[in-house]
């Protein structure tokens, strides 16, 4: 299948916040100790404190040139010292706490940031990062009260309600976080960006089954709507929004903001275009749109011709539509693009079936046996290749064997269909004793399968065994669905067996009324059960119409038996 999109995605899934990604690195235009020094402002400029500040800098200065020189671990400890002789910039504190992050120090990001944070002036952002820090720590009471206080000093820095809800929500407490939530919601003037990030993680913790959708869906929305009021234009914060919308299921939504993307908003980079598109195919197929689906797979097959996996999936919404011709275009083709494409040979093939040409079937399934290993879906198909040509006895053999393929790989495939057709295979190779078993198997695992409450019933009917049993599963394949002509047709059939034609002939007429067209089995129950009552003539009306519509020598011997009533003198 298509390659999900990963450029964005919600808060708390593994990578760092956003406040957390976004901190200064200690390179650029100005150096970190400069930019920190114009954040202080009115400094302490007493010959203690600037004597500090030389130090700091001389650590600094020489733990870039040991970054430079790809010394990490020498240019971390400089780095370290610059950050202790000079408590109070922040910058410089930051971005080393996030390289320790990075490098799974976080021992070390906890001592340097409460060090940091232990100063009254310090800001919330530096409180936040102490309360990221601890709580990745694992340390969740000190990471709240941190983080309360970053909310205090910076009520519009949404990391501090962050990770505030998540160290409530990994303590499985969802009134607690959702508190937090509905606070952060509450800044008047928070920017599209805190919006974003709050949509974000509520949509996310629907993911994580850590908020029901009831509690998340509203929250979400209104956090989204209030973004889209404040217009953005960065591409990418569009993006989060419309992956927030999916997450809770708003998919009409998602779909408008990836449309939107697709249709000029996008960055430079053309990468995106081909994965905006997989994101609306996803979408497409998700709420059940298989042409606005198909559309979106022409589109991306255009800009990426050589995609075998474009062609599965155009394959597969094609055999959906019973549009066999295209669907096997597509398929041949995705193994012309990509000949170990075992998933297409299985298609292929299941689509050659399902438009009546069992032979070619089995020959793509034979291609892929030389390729693969055994497979269970290629020696089902096999058995209904096999069955279709008739040939029961190899139907049954192959049926066995992906029973024994499925209960070594995937016991979920041995399901009741599974069984309903191995038991049909069995019955139509006259062993009615396997077919039984493999009939009530499939009855376990599905006890309101019409289908096999039918074949049994009607199976045992025909043979006149077990005739009250059969009677009770035909009478519940009747009750799930009274207008099957088939059904019908076997209550009639059944009552027949059980001597009781005058009950029988009512649900055999109802059976011929309820068939889309005239059927030869139909009329020839019919002329039998008329036979049993006495009704000669009317029997051999039936018999007549019944050869009419299918020649048969039985139907033949039965008129030939049957005593033509003489004219009345």
């Amino acid at each position: 299948m298509l390659a999900a999109l990963v450029l964005a995605g919600c808060t708390g899934s593994g990578r760092l916040p956003k406040a957390a990604r976004a901190a200064p690195a200690t390179t650029g235009s100005k150096p970190a100790l400069e930019r920190g020094a114009e954040r202080r402002g009115t400094e302490d400029r007493s010959e203690a404190a600037l004597k500090r500040r030389s130090a700091a800098y001389a650590h600094f200065a020489a733990g870039m040139a040991f970054d430079l020189n790809g010394e990490g671990e020498k240019a971390e400890k400089e780095f370290w010292e610059a950050a202790v002789a000079d408590p109070g910039n922040e910058r410089l504190a930051l971005d080393l706490a996030r390289r320790l992050l990075q490098r799974q120090r976080t021992d070390k990001a906890v001592e340097l940031l409460t060090r940091c944070a232990a100063r009254a002036e310090a800001s919330g952002l530096v409180h936040a990062w102490l309360g990221l820090v601890q709580a990745q720590a694992g340390h969740a009471d000190q990471a709240l009260a941190a983080s309360r206080v970053a909310v205090k000093k910076a009520p519009r820095l949404f990391l501090g309600y962050q990770t505030q809800a998540q160290v409530h929500l990994g303590k499985k407490q969802p009134k607690e976080a959702l508190r937090v939530l509905d606070e952060a919601a509450r800044q008047a003037d928070a920017s599209v960006e805190f919006l974003v990030e709050l949509a974000e993680l509520v949509a996310g913790a629907v993911g994580t089954k850590t908020l029901s959708l009831e509690e998340a869906k509203p929250r979400a929305q209104a956090a989204l709507e209030r973004a889209a009021k404040l217009r953005p234009q960065q591409p990418l914060l569009l993006q989060r929004m419309a992956e927030s919308y999916k997450a809770i299921g708003e998919l009409g939504k998602a779909t408008d903001y990836y449309q939107e993307l697709l249709k000029g908003r996008l960055p430079a980079n053309p990468a995106l275009r081909p994965l905006l598109r997989e994101q609306l195919l996803q979408l497409y197929l998700r709420s059940g749109d298989k042409t606005r689906a198909a559309e979106q797979l022409r589109e991306i097959l255009r800009e990426n011709p050589a995609s075998p996996q474009v062609h599965y999936l155009l394959g597969s919404l094609a055999a959906e539509d019973k549009e066999y011709t295209a669907a096997k275009s597509h398929f041949d083709q995705a193994l012309s693009l990509a000949p170990d494409f075992e998933p297409a040979y299985h298609e292929l093939a299941g689509v050659l079936i399902m438009d009546n040409k069992p032979k070619p079937a089995l020959e793509t399934l034979d291609k892929a046996r030389e390729k693969f290993a055994p497979n269970f879906v290629v020696e089902y198909y096999a058995g209904l290749a096999q069955a279709a040509l008739k040939n029961f006895p190899a139907a049954v053999r192959s049926y066995t064997l992906a029973e024994v393929l499925g209960r070594t790989t995937d016991d979920s495939r041995l399901n009741h269909t599974f069984y309903f057709q191995i038991g049909a295979a069995c019955e139509r190779k006259g062993d009615y004793a396997e077919a039984e078993k493999h009939f009530r198997k499939c009855l376990q695992l599905s006890a309101d399968f019409a289908e096999a409450l039918n074949y049994l019933g009607y199976m045992w009917a025909e043979r006149g065994v077990n005739l009250e049993e059969a009677k009770a599963m035909i009478e519940r394949a009747v009750r799930l669905e009274p207008n099957n002509a088939a059904f019908l047709d076997s209550m009639g059939w059944v009552l027949f067996k059980l001597k009781r034609p005058q009950d029988a002939l009512r649900y055999q007429q109802q059976a011929i009324d309820s068939a889309e067209k005239p059927d030869a089995t139909l009329f020839d129950h019919l002329g039998d059960i008329q036979a049993a009552l006495g009704w000669s003539e009317r029997a051999r009306d039936a018999w007549r119409k019944a050869l009419e519509l299918e020649p048969s020598d039985e139907l033949k011997k039965k008129l030939e038996a049957s005593p033509a009533s003489k004219p009345a003198l």
